[in-house]
C-alpha cells in the first residue's frame, strides 16, 4: 500500500493521455489495497470481545480517531506541501504523501501485531466457495449493506453542496470555513455519547432519532436561511443526526456478523465487509456522478453568479434530496430486528464456545 501511496502522486514523464491514465490506475490500484487493509480492520471488533458495549465503545472510539486524524490531515497538509514543495507543488504532495504513507504503514503495521482476537468464531474455519459463504449472509446482513450505500450518499450530498447552498443560496461566503469546521466537530458530542446511549437504547431506535435530527436540523436550515442562530444550530444538529447514523450502522455490522453465525452457523465476517465496502464505494461513487450531473443540468457554473434555476437545483441537492434519504435510511431501519435478539445471540454463542472448549480439552485427554 507504501509504494501504491507513492506512485498515485508521482508524476511520471509522460505525455497528458499517459499522465491521465496513470493517474486512473494507480488511484484504482491505491483504493483496492485500501479496501484489502480495511476488511480485517472491520472485521476484527466481534473477536476482540463478545461484549455488547464494549464492541460499541470500540466502534465509538474508532470513528472519534477517524475524525480526529482526518482534521489533522486538513490542517498540516497545505503548510507541508508548502514546505516541502519550495514553489514546486507536485513535489511537496509527493513528499507529503511519502511521510503519510510511512506513518500509516507503521501504524498499521503495530496495530496488527500487537492485536490478539480473544473470542473464537462457533464455527470451523474450513475453507468453503463463495457460493457457500454467500449461503451464509442473511437478510439483516443486506439491510447494513443498504444503509451503508444510503448513508455514504447522504453524507456525499451534504458534504458536496453544503458549501455551494451557503455560497450561492445564501450569499454567506465568509462562513465556509466555519461549515467546514461544524461539518466535522458536531459530531464529536454524538460518537462520545453513543455508547453510553446504545447500553440504554436499541440500536433502532437510535438511528430513528438520528434521522429525525437530521431531518429537523436540514429543516432549521432551509427555514430559517435569514437567521444566524437558526443556521449555526441547524448545522451542528445535522452534524449530530449524520454521525449518528454513522457510528450506529458501523456498530451494526459486529451484531449482523454474530447473526450469520447464530443463525446460518456460518462464519462471513470478511465477505460482510466485502460487501460492505463496495456498497461503500459504490454509493459515494454513485452519489457523485448523479450530483455532478443533476448541478449541470440545472445550469450550475462553479465561481459564478448562479441563475435562479441553478439555485434552486443547489437547494433541491442540499435540502430535500437528504430528507429522502434520511426517510429511506428509517424505512430499512424499521425492519432491523437484531437489537431483541442480541442477549439470545450472546447466551447461544457463547454455550457453543464453551463447547467447542470443553471438547478440545476432553481432547487434550
Amino acid at each position: 500500500m507504501q509504494y501504491l501511496h507513492l506512485w498515485t502522486f508521482y508524476i511520471p514523464n509522460f505525455g497528458n493521455s499517459g499522465k491521465l491514465v496513470w493517474a486512473y490506475v494507480t488511484y484504482c490500484l491505491l483504493c483496492t489495497a485500501y479496501t484489502v487493509v480495511n476488511i480485517p480492520l472491520n472485521t476484527i471488533v466481534p473477536r476482540l470481545t463478545s461484549d455488547v458495549h464494549e464492541r460499541d465503545i470500540l466502534v465509538s472510539t474508532r470513528m472519534i480517531c477517524a475524525m480526529i486524524g482526518t482534521a489533522i490531515v486538513m490542517t498540516i497538509t497545505a503548510p507541508m506541501v508548502k514546505f516541502f514543495g519550495k514553489g514546486n507543488e507536485a513535489r511537496g504532495y509527493l513528499v507529503t504523501m511519502t511521510i503519510y504513507g510511512i506513518a500509516a504503514m507503521l501504524i498499521f503495521f503495530v496495530t496488527f501485531a500487537s492485536t490478539e482476537e480473544v473470542v473464537p468464531p462457533t464455527v470451523s474455519n474450513e475453507k468453503t466457495t463463495l457460493l457457500e459463504s454467500l449461503k451464509g449472509l442473511t437478510g439483516q446482513a443486506w439491510i447494513l449493506f443498504l444503509l451503508n450505500l444510503f448513508y455514504f450518499s447522504l453524507y456525499v450530498v451534504r458534504n458536496t453542496t453544503v458549501l455551494y447552498y451557503f455560497k450561492y443560496n445564501l450569499g454567506r461566503t465568509e462562513w465556509l470555513s466555519l461549515v467546514g469546521i461544524l461539518g466535522i466537530l458536531s459530531g464529536f458530542p454524538m460518537l462520545l455519547a453513543l455508547p453510553a446511549l446504545e447500553k440504554r437504547f436499541s440500536k433502532r431506535n437510535l438511528m430513528f432519532v438520528s434521522v429525525a435530527l437530521y431531518i429537523a436540523g436540514d429543516l432549521m436550515i432551509f427555514l430559517g436561511k435569514n437567521s444566524a442562530v437558526f443556521l449555526l444550530a441547524g448545522l451542528v444538529i445535522t452534524g449530530l443526526g449524520i454521525y449518528g447514523i454513522f457510528g450506529i450502522t458501523f456498530a451494526m455490522q459486529p451484531d449482523v456478523i454474530d447473526y450469520s453465525e447464530y443463525k446460518k452457523n456460518s462464519s462471513v465476517a470478511g465477505l460482510i465487509a466485502a460487501f460492505q465496502g463496495f456498497f461503500v464505494k459504490g454509493g459515494m461513487g454513485l452519489t457523485s456522478f448523479v450530483i455532478g450531473t443533476f448541478l449541470k443540468n440545472g445550469g450550475y457554473v462553479a465561481n459564478a453568479v448562479q441563475t435562479d434555476k441553478a439555485l434552486s437545483y443547489i437547494e433541491v441537492c442540499f435540502i430535500w434530496i437528504p430528507v429522502v434519504l434520511c426517510v429511506i435510511i428509517a424505512v430499512l431501519t424499521w425492519f432491523y430486528k437484531l437489537d431483541s435478539l442480541r442477549s439470545e445471540m450472546t447466551e447461544e454463542l457463547e454455550s457453543r464456545r464453551r463447547k467447542i472448549a470443553n471438547g478440545n480439552e476432553r481432547c487434550d485427554f
